[in-house]
C-alpha cells in the first residue's frame, strides 16, 4: 500500500473509530448513520472526510450536486441526517436563512466544521436554531 492509500485509509479510521473525530457511527440491526453531502466529491473534505468514512461505517451518503437552498432543505427534511459536515458559509445559510427552521435541524447529533474559521458569534447563531 504507498503512503497515498495509506494516509486516506488513516483518515477513514479516525473518523469512524478516533477518540477525537470518532463520531461516524457504524451502521448496526437498529441504527444507519446517514449524511447528506454538498461538499465537492474532488476535495478532500467532500470525499475524505465525509463521503469515504460514512460507507466505511455502512451508512447512508446523500449527495447533491451542488448547493441549492430549497434542494437542501428538502433533502435535510426528507432524509433526517444524524451529522452534517459543514463549511462555514453552510453553517452561516443554517443561522440565517429564514426557511432554516428546527425541522430541518432536529435529527443532526453531530456537526463538523471545516475548510476555514468559524467565528463564536456564527455558532451561537447556529445553535440558537438547532434544538440539540
Amino acid at each position: 500500500m504507498n503512503i497515498g492509500h495509506l494516509k486516506i485509509k488513516n483518515n477513514i479510521y479516525q473518523m469512524v473509530y478516533g477518540k477525537e473525530l470518532g463520531f461516524i457511527e457504524e451502521t448496526t440491526d437498529s441504527y444507519q448513520t446517514r449524511t447528506i453531502c454538498v461538499l465537492p466529491m474532488f476535495h478532500a473534505f467532500g470525499m475524505g472526510v465525509t463521503s469515504l468514512p460514512t460507507l466505511h461505517a455502512g451508512g447512508q451518503l446523500i449527495t447533491l450536486p451542488s448547493f441549492e437552498p430549497s434542494s437542501f432543505l428538502n433533502a435535510m427534511e426528507k432524509y433526517e441526517p444524524t451529522f452534517m459536515h459543514f463549511a462555514p458559509p453552510l453553517v452561516g445559510f443554517c443561522a440565517a436563512h429564514p426557511s432554516v427552521e428546527e425541522k430541518h435541524l432536529k435529527s443532526i447529533k453531530h456537526i463538523m466544521v471545516g475548510a476555514a474559521p468559524v467565528g463564536e458569534s456564527l455558532i451561537d447563531a447556529f445553535k440558537k436554531k438547532a434544538p440539540n
